[in-house]
């Protein structure tokens, strides 16, 4: 089967499929189309030719890619074929179409007036704030096609890796070059999109440097309101939102009495809460429009006496209601997203059989509140736009009657105002997720704060119980720094807690940063961990602690300084700190001199010459150990000095000084060795005790011949004795 493949696609490269005229004559030669199972290197530049002469070739491509898969024996493998066919085909018209296709800005003319009304004022200032909106959205979406181009082009060129791998014409070469065709084809359509969308936003920004001059000339040619209609319609405002308080404060008792008594289904108790919360938004509504009333009224007070109008004291709790009803949008929002897409789930998951697969009247209900719900909100956010952009007139109207000072005061706290807007919005955009909860850059210096401030109080109460347990003097210096190291790590992970709290993580949440924890532990912490446990278990277990005297496998000595989360460290006599990880001290073999006491036995060799008086060596050599300031004396279940005879030697005889000794009032073994040394060699010299040095005598056998006489020894020169009495 699989040489019958090939057979067919090696026909399929021997034909010309590709050089038909562009009217059936042969002798009009057209440009070659990419062959499935030879894609050359400039494969991808075939698709970028002018469409008049791209059409007619694509065709026959086309037909003969329809006559190659027509003689695939295998049905699926067939259809698969035949379904890229058609994605490459569509693709290739959406292409052609989009290449001819250019964004077209509609034709806006602006004729300016000698006066505006604030109405006019407030609908080019809301204008305004919708195009910003749409500037922001279309740079998300150029910049989600740039991603997404960006990703397709890696992906195409990893398959055409695979794809190159394929060296002999056969199917599967021939279906992954029309896949490779048709992700190519795709990425050709995004960069169109992305080219008209980049076209929509030049033209978004030049129509928004257009509304912004034309905002700040309706601004210098304002009129004040002649309207005497605020009155009546604060009025009617007042009459509507009575009546949505008085039936929201009846929901509200029917809602807790439900939850009380526990009457109807979850569906039933959601839907009563959904008329609670639409209610609510209709009377945030009414409480928004007669602060827009009272602003508007103010701000016709500022065209009038512009000196007389105090911004804070005028709209003090229309300011503090501003405030506080932009955070309750945001709630409500994503209340009723998760509404929604909760009532969708459930749809999703009903039975087919029940009622032919109808959704209840509670659940259809439940979505047509939280619609209508969503609804209200959008008049809501509408609401507070028209309050915010009442306020900031107000603001502008209040500084244009003031000195040059205090303009430029204005403007200075303009300035940081808007600083701070803009430091805020970088705080709270949402950086990434974290088991559902956006995670912004104001949570991670809270909880980056929170960490550091756990860490200095941690210093702080360690310091105080070093300093406690020193006044007292009832703790070593073991037991002290492991209660210090507990309590720190009970700070840290407390203080870790908080921090995860302070960003909005649950317990739920918790448990998916552990787990995603623990898969980082699988794959790259396990040494991390590893050093970490073993420095607890080192705490605790407690037969290695500060302040001990070990030797470890390397063979250096000292004495343990500090046990921290991963490394302990080891202060040698030399006065080198080796850090030695924590996981070693587990799994190697280490000596611990100190572990129960610091009393350690000392042999220390020593020779005296033949004919010495042995006891005479043990008195000298027992006062001398006595001496010696690290010689334990008069401790019950340790023995005083002994001095040992262990053997005679070739010139000496060969002594051992054994000796108790306390390694806590020492520098290290060798000066403990040194000092033994030195106070033994004092005691015998004092005492005309010889130490012996190695003596050899020489014998001569063989003389060479002359030796003798050129090698005389000098004769000894005998002189007269001098008398005493010569003169």
């Amino acid at each position: 089967m699989t040489r019958f493949y090939s057979v067919v696609f090696l026909l399929y490269l021997a034909a010309a499929p590709f050089c038909y005229g562009v009217d059936g004559n042969p002798s009009q030669e057209l440009i070659q189309a990419p062959s499935p199972v030879d894609l050359r290197t400039d494969w991808r530049d075939y698709f970028g030719h002018k469409a008049s002469v791209l059409r007619a070739s694509f065709d026959a491509f086309k037909n003969q890619v329809n006559a190659s898969v027509s003689k695939i024996e295998d049905e699926d493998t067939r259809k698969h074929a035949e379904q890229l066919i058609a994605e490459i085909s569509a693709r290739f018209e959406s292409l052609q179409n989009l290449r001819n296709k250019t964004f077209e800005e509609p034709v806006y003319v602006w004729i300016p007036k000698e006066s505006y009304s604030i109405e006019e004022y407030l609908d080019k200032a809301q204008q305004v704030r919708t195009f910003q909106h749409e500037e922001t959205f279309i740079e998300a979406e150029r910049q989600r096609l740039a991603f997404f181009i960006r990703d397709l082009r890696q992906e195409v060129s990893n398959a055409l890796v695979e794809y190159s791998a394929l060296t002999e014409p056969s199917l599967k070469k021939f279906m992954r070059g029309l896949e490779l065709i048709a992700k190519h084809l795709r990425i050709r359509i995004l960069s169109q999109e992305h080219r008209l969308v980049g076209q929509a936003n030049e033209a978004n920004e030049s129509r928004q440097a257009h509304n912004l001059d034309e905002l700040a000339f309706m601004e210098e040619h304002l009129t004040p309101d002649t309207d005497s209609n605020l009155d009546a319609e604060e009025g009617q405002t007042r009459r509507e939102h009575a009546v949505v308080h008085s039936e929201l404060l009846h929901t509200e008792a029917q809602t807790a009495k439900a939850y009380v008594v526990g009457a109807g289904d979850g569906a039933t108790l959601q839907l009563r809460i959904q008329e609670l919360t639409k209610l609510l938004l209709k009377e945030s509504i009414f409480r928004t429009k007669l602060a827009v009333i009272k602003a508007r009224k103010v701000l016709q007070q500022s065209f009038r006496e512009p000196d007389s109008v105090d911004l804070t004291s005028a709209l003090e709790d229309e300011l503090r209601f501003l405030e506080s009803m932009s955070s309750q949008s945001e709630r409500w929002e994503r209340v009723i997203v998760q509404t929604l897409d909760q009532l969708a789930h459930t749809v999703t998951t009903l039975p087919a059989e029940a009622d032919d697969g109808e959704v209840p009247d509670v659940i259809r209900q439940n979505i047509i509140l939280a619609l209508e719900s969503k609804v209200l909100l959008n008049k809501l956010s509408n609401e507070l736009v028209h309050l915010e952009l009442v306020v900031d007139l107000i603001e502008q109207q209040t500084v244009k009657g003031k000195s040059m000072g205090a303009k430029l005061m204005y403007a200075v706290s303009e300035f940081f105002s808007s600083l701070g807007e803009t430091f805020e919005a970088w705080f709270y955009f949402g950086l990434f997720e974290l088991g559902g909860v956006p995670i912004t850059l104001a949570a991670l210096l809270k909880a980056i704060l929170i960490v550091i401030i756990s860490l200095l109080f941690s210093r702080f109460v360690r310091s105080a119980i070093r300093q406690i347990a020193r006044r007292r003097g009832k703790f070593d210096e073991a037991t002290i720094f492991t209660f210090g190291t507990v309590v720190h790590y009970c700070i840290l992970t407390l203080g870790f807690l908080i921090a995860l709290t302070s960003m909005g993580l649950s317990l739920n949440n918790l448990a998916i940063v552990l787990g995603a924890l623990g898969i980082g532990i699988g794959f790259g912490l396990q040494n991390i961990v590893n050093n970490f446990l073993s420095g607890l278990a080192i705490l605790f277990d407690r037969n290695v602690k500060v302040g001990d005297y070990v030797e470890i496998e390397t063979g250096h000595i000292g004495k343990i300084t500090e046990i921290n989360v991963l490394k302990t460290t080891v202060h040698t006599f030399d006065g080198v700190d080796v850090l030695v990880p924590n996981s070693e001290i587990m799994g190697q073999r280490l000596i611990n001199w100190t572990k129960k006491d610091s009393y350690h036995r000392l042999h220390v060799p020593f020779s005296v010459a033949y004919g010495t008086d042995q006891h005479d060596v043990h008195r000298v050599v027992n006062e001398a150990a006595r001496c010696v300031p690290s010689t334990v004396l008069e401790i019950k279940g340790i023995p005083e000095p002994q001095v040992w005879l262990v053997s005679f030697g070739d010139s000496s005889l060969d002594f051992e000084l054994i000796v108790w000794v306390n390694l806590r009032r020492s520098s290290g073994r060798s000066s403990l060795r040194a000092a033994y040394l030195g106070a033994i060699e004092s005691a015998l010299k004092r005492n005309d005790i010889s130490i012996p040095f190695p003596q050899r005598d020489l014998h001569i056998r063989t003389v060479p011949p002359g030796w003798a006489g050129q090698h005389q020894p000098p004769s000894p020169r005998h002189e007269e004795p001098v008398s005493a009495d010569k003169s």
